[in-house]
């Protein structure tokens, strides 16, 4: 079986939870397949263990194992510190399988991710500051190309920072208009390799699709949300990913699965959006009780979580341009998260065109309360 865990606005919709709930089953393998370190999915079980999944497949406090897919950026220096928060809630931890041929992260990435948007003031794209657009635009650049296979050499990867350090940073720095962000290179370099040997020793990588069959049922667990994509998403206010089923669809087809996509796509009974970007009706104050969030918190690259209306119509048009454009079968359904926040639009929720099969009344999934609806497929 394969599920798709879609996020249906900008992302904190609760895909961690979602995710969660899904790995039920055994022989479950969770592929994190768009973006990068940027994503933040909380998961919170019964017994109040709690962590804030960002590589690592939010199946894993279910002892479920994961592979970051080809699409999935990759931060070492980010690993390692989330591989180590879990281990304080999980031991041993499941199993993480990188594809060799996913792109690598950079601290220099980060540095000139975080130089622009500071230059760029109020007029900030709304980026994590973890460096994934520079990621993607340097990754152009075969010459300047730096994939998980390379990290097996350090002498390989060591040439590569280096040229990266000395021509790709003032080349980009230029380009962008900034002066370039001053480092040691010969201190990063050794750090960075430091951390890559460590990443090393945490997963296992993988050269061709064929761990896919290992598994009798597939989640795949997207990052941000629909609105979001970097090609249906509002410019320039959007990630360098595509967030619905694209990377879903082309991972399948590598793996030569055939079967149908049950996608889920997940909305709290409202809208949220962290970070710089237009937000239909946002509301000034929140018209519930907010006892805030302890992921989205306050920080200086995304702001405050803005709060808006859900509008049911231009949330079930989105979906159905993701579920139209993936050329699969695929059979669409919703989970409603934060119920027990905000209830008021539930009912229009469950009038709409696309079935509602789970709602949530709380952070962890024993307050997950399943609906049986006949699915509609398109």
């Amino acid at each position: 079986m394969i599920h798709a865990v879609i996020g249906a606005h900008y992302g904190d919709e609760g895909k961690g939870l979602v995710t969660d709930v899904l790995c039920d089953q055994p022989h479950t393998l969770v592929i994190r397949h768009s973006g990068g370190a940027q994503a933040g999915h909380t998961v919170v079980t019964p017994e109040n263990n709690r962590h804030v999944f960002h590589h690592i497949g939010a199946g894993a406090l279910r002892g479920v194992d994961t592979l970051l897919a080809r699409h999935f950026l990759v931060n070492p220096i980010l690993f390692n510190d989330e591989h180590n928060r879990l281990l304080r809630i999980v031991r041993p931890p499941s199993r993480v399988f990188v594809d060799a041929n996913a792109l690598v992260t950079t601290p220099f990435d980060m540095l000139l991710n975080q130089a622009v948007e500071r230059q760029r003031g109020d007029a900030r794209h709304g980026s994590c500051g973890l460096g994934i657009n520079e990621t993607v635009t340097r990754s152009q650049h075969p010459e300047f190309t730096l994939r998980v296979s390379d990290l097996e050499s350090r002498e390989l990867l060591c040439n590569k920072l280096f040229d990266i350090a000395t021509f790709w940073m003032p080349m980009r720095s230029a380009l962008l208009g900034i002066a370039p962000p001053p480092f040691n290179t010969t201190q990063y370099i050794s750090q960075f390799a430091t951390d890559v040997a460590l990443f090393l020793e945490h997963v296992t990588l993988v050269h061709d699709a064929s761990l896919v069959q290992d598994y009798q049922h597939l989640v795949f667990e997207g990052a941000q949300g629909l609105l979001l994509d970097e090609v249906n998403g509002m410019f320039p206010h959007v990630t360098r990913s595509r967030t619905g089923l694209t990377n879903v669809v082309d991972l399948l087809e590598r793996a030569d699965w055939q079967e149908p996509i049950v996608a889920t796509y997940v909305t709290r009974t409202y809208v949220t959006r962290h970070g710089c970007g237009p937000m239909l009706n946002e509301w000034t104050t929140c018209p519930f009780v907010w006892g805030g969030d302890t992921t989205n918190v306050t920080n200086e690259w995304q702001g405050h979580l803005r709060f808006g209306p859900l509008d049911v119509r231009s949330m079930v048009g989105a979906i159905l341009i993701d579920v139209n454009s993936a050329q699969w079968s695929v059979v669409p359904e919703l989970f409603v998260t934060c119920v027990d926040q905000y209830p008021t639009p539930l009912a229009e929720i469950l009038r709409c065109r696309i079935p509602v099969i789970g709602t949530s009344h709380g952070p962890t999934r024993d307050t997950v309360r399943f609906k049986t609806l006949t699915t509609l497929r398109f």
